[in-house]
């Protein structure tokens, strides 16, 4: 069973899910409380409860931090149970991209020791269980234009816009359309 946490911040509804040993295994955001509860049910068909708890306010309050570019002391549990192997090596190397920095698919695929998987990695980043915990807004193509982002409730272009100001939020910087190289981020050999 999960419980869910709704919260309304600055015009955007989050959410966050726990399951019974109070880890978070979902998390979400959009302008649309009814788009975010869809897409929450979605990712764990008839399982979810809604219900508030300590925890999961904090975690809310915490995504509406993250969301600001700001840097959320974020201590709480995350499972990655639902996930493949595959998947979690994917999200474990996203979490090492800093604030203020940006890879690309194909970086993070070889980091994570799969470096022809570029698409898979993408495919990944669609179905992360964690936004803003799992920073897939931190990825963008390899021309370094913004590339794809998906948020319940708005359509194509305003996500987009909303992961540009994330990103500028974090303080990443541009020039022109696309971010600036020096904030691409590579681990070290």
């Amino acid at each position: 069973m999960i419980t869910l946490s709704t919260k309304k911040i600055d015009g955007l509804w989050f959410a966050a899910g726990l399951n019974e040993a109070g880890e978070v295994v979902q998390t979400g955001f959009s302008p649309s409380r009814a788009a975010l509860l869809r897409e929450m049910a979605r990712r764990a068909p008839g399982i979810l409860v809604q219900r508030d708890d300590p925890e999961g306010k904090r975690v809310t309050m915490l995504l509406g931090k993250l969301i600001q570019g700001e840097d959320a002391d974020f201590t709480s549990r995350i499972s990655l149970e639902s996930v493949t192997r595959f998947q979690r090596s994917i999200y474990l190397n996203l979490k090492r991209i800093p604030r203020g920095k940006v890879s690309t698919y194909s970086i993070i695929a070889e980091a994570a020791g799969h470096k022809r998987a570029a698409r898979a990695a993408g495919n990944c980043l669609a179905s992360n269980p964690l936004p803003l915990i799992i920073p897939c807004h931190r990825i963008v193509l390899s021309s370094l234009k913004i590339g794809g982002y998906s948020v319940p409730g708005l359509d194509q272009a305003q996500a987009l816009r909303l992961k540009g100001r994330i990103l500028l939020s974090e303080g990443v910087e541009y020039e022109g359309e696309s971010v600036a190289s020096g904030c691409l981020w590579k681990p070290e050999a």
